[in-house]
């Protein structure tokens, strides 16, 4: 922990001083660094004074009360520390020199008369150096640390926790430009609920780029430090503190900036590489350009596991060069904690997303609603190298089939038509899967009386009569058995539409073209 010399405690234990405390300020003290000493016996010391610094006199030149009372009014505006009054010649410091110190809260020490104003002059400014000194020490050695861990891939609450084992804050918080939390003590949601507001009236305010600034919160302050990387503000470090940072602290805070600059850079860094690694990688495949092995390489470079099963998306929209960045922007935003890699090409936003969840092409689509006309495809599921070639092959032919569409079209409800004509082997087995799988139980054995009944009504022309006579059964048990496959497939095999797709599927199954351990992988 940075523990700054408290100077004046350290003058009122110093014996060879014999001190006497006449009036104390011990509440502003700690909380502020001494920044110099001054002795003086002007009657106005104000011109030579800047800020925290102990004045030291004789009061040689204050022969009056008015001339005391304004020597003290004039120290308490220039923001002194403490005074030390030596009296002249022995004498007790005057009662109203006493009297407006303690009215205004400054600190009053008489030394021993014996003792040398120059004397303690000389402490203090050694003690002010040394103080300066262990701070300089102490900075360095964190942002060395700081670097150290940011080449070790340290996360920002890390850098975090590295700091505040130097300075002594319970309520941190460090959150993004979209007010997602990167890393935090206390976890208070009132501090994340104000600087969430923060962003909003930063962005609409248009502050200076990268100035700090303070925020009242719960009587105390909330210090705020933007962090800009590219000459845009990237984060936000919020500190809650009772009183005004002092130099120190605010030295200790400027590396934890530092710290978390590098950390956001090296993280945009390597997610540029994967995202270029990504953009390359769908130049090639769109060329037809690439081995399996290649592939499998630029993957790895895009942070792509190949033996997870994954989606890859396309969305695009009608825009301009603003409203893609925005576009791109909403779908990093989205999309945190599913995948870092989002690249532009070919007219339309790619990414690909390790085992998504059902809805969320959906929810992707929901979220993008504010632009104009978003289209959201998404590929089946695939892994490996051809498995992410046959993805790119499914959601370019749905971008052609949806030309002019607006919405979310999935790889799996493609039409019946375009999987029979892209002769594509996945979405062929998942055409089979959707028309025939719920006709299959748990252990991909078939239902033969709702199989064979699909099968001979499509026979018989889809008439009811013959294909009772054909199975040895009465009308209203075809009709029975229809609605029942209407009922887990959600096709009715009456509908023309639905037609086209039963038939389809059925030749696939009995072709061989798609096995039964095919249809069932993908309905369980």
């Amino acid at each position: 922990m940075l523990r700054m010399p408290r100077i004046v405690d350290e003058i009122i234990r110093k014996p060879e001083f014999g001190i006497e405390v006449l009036a104390r300020n011990s509440e502003l003290e700690p909380a502020v660094v001494c920044r110099g000493v001054q002795v003086t016996e002007h009657v106005d010391p104000s011109p030579w004074l800047h800020r925290l610094e102990i004045v030291l006199t004789t009061g040689i030149s204050l022969t009056t009360e008015a001339q005391q009372q304004a020597f003290v009014e004039k120290l308490v505006a220039s923001k002194a520390l403490a005074l030390i009054y030596s009296a002249y010649s022995g004498e007790l410091v005057p009662e109203r020199v006493i009297e407006v110190c303690r009215q205004h809260g400054l600190t009053l020490l008489r030394p021993s008369p014996v003792v040398p104003l120059a004397d303690m002059a000389a402490f203090i400014n050694r003690r002010i150096l040394d103080g300066h000194f262990a701070t300089q020490q102490t900075s360095i050695k964190l942002y060395r640390q700081l670097v150290a861990l940011v080449i070790r891939g340290a996360s920002i609450q890390k850098i975090l926790d590295t700091v505040l084992d130097i300075l002594d804050f319970s309520q941190t918080m460090i959150i993004d430009r979209e007010g997602i939390v990167l890393a935090e003590t206390g976890q208070d949601p009132e501090i994340l609920a104000l600087m969430k507001h923060t962003i909003r009236s930063y962005r609409r305010n248009a502050r200076g780029a990268g100035q700090s600034f303070q925020l009242p919160f719960d009587q105390s302050l909330c210090n705020v430090i933007p962090v800009q990387l590219d000459g845009s503000t990237h984060a936000f470090i919020a500190i809650v503190s009772s009183r005004a940072l002092n130099e120190h602290e605010e030295l200790m805070l400027e590396q934890l900036h530092a710290g978390v600059a590098l950390t956001l850079s090296r993280d945009l860094t390597d997610n540029r590489w994967r995202q270029q690694s990504f953009t390359r990688l769908l130049e090639a495949v769109h060329m037809g350009e690439m081995s399996s092995v290649l592939v499998q390489e630029r993957l790895r470079a895009a942070n792509i596991d190949e033996a997870v099963e994954g989606v890859l998306f396309r969305v695009e929209c009608e825009t301009d060069g603003s409203h893609l960045a925005q576009l791109i922007r909403v779908l990093e935003n989205e999309l945190i904690g599913f995948t870092d890699t989002v690249a532009f090409h070919e007219g339309a936003v790619y990414f690909f997303v390790p085992d998504p969840s059902e809805r969320l092409g959906e929810e992707i689509y929901r979220s993008l609603s504010p632009l104009r006309n978003p289209k959201v495809i998404a590929s089946m599921r695939h892994s490996g190298a051809d498995g992410f070639v046959r993805a790119y092959q499914e959601v370019n032919m749905l971008a052609q089939q949806q030309l002019n569409s607006v919405g979310f079209f999935a790889a799996e409800s493609m039409d019946t038509l375009t999987i029979l004509r892209s002769n594509h082997d996945p979405m062929l087995r998942a055409l089979v899967a959707r028309a025939l799988g719920p006709l299959f139980d748990a252990n991909g054995r078939e239902k033969p009386e709702l199989l064979h009944t699909l099968e001979t009504f499509i026979r018989s022309g889809c008439r009811t009569g013959p294909t009772a006579e054909e199975l040895h059964v009465h009308r209203h048990t075809v009709t029975y058995r229809l609605n029942q496959i209407t009922q887990l497939v959600g096709l009715d095999p009456r509908s023309g539409d639905s037609l086209l797709e039963y038939t389809a599927a059925l030749r696939l199954y009995r072709a061989g073209v798609v096995k039964c351990e095919d249809i069932t992988d993908r309905t369980r």
